[in-house]
């Protein structure tokens, strides 16, 4: 059509549910396990305190939310050191 455009869309990467995400059902059990339902609520963490929330999370559930977030640009929140 003639003088159409397309609206790009803005999705807050904040909002993105977990289950739209590429992540296995384990790692998805894990953290749901937790209420952990969007990237905004694993942000909240840093990777030491998930690993101490839960005897289920693994390191390797730890790689695939981080792997998920830096794809997103975001990350897990920083240890204080």
């Amino acid at each position: 059509m003639p003088g159409s455009f397309k609206r790009e869309i803005k999705i807050d990467p904040l909002e993105i549910l977990l289950e739209d995400c590429e992540i296995s059902i384990r790692a998805f059990q894990s953290l749901d396990s937790l209420d952990i339902k969007k990237l905004k609520d694993l942000c909240k963490f840093t990777e030491e305190e998930l690993l101490s929330q839960s005897n289920r999370l693994s390191k390797k559930t730890i790689q695939e939310a981080r792997e998920i977030l830096a794809e997103h640009e975001l990350s897990f929140k920083d240890s204080a050191i």
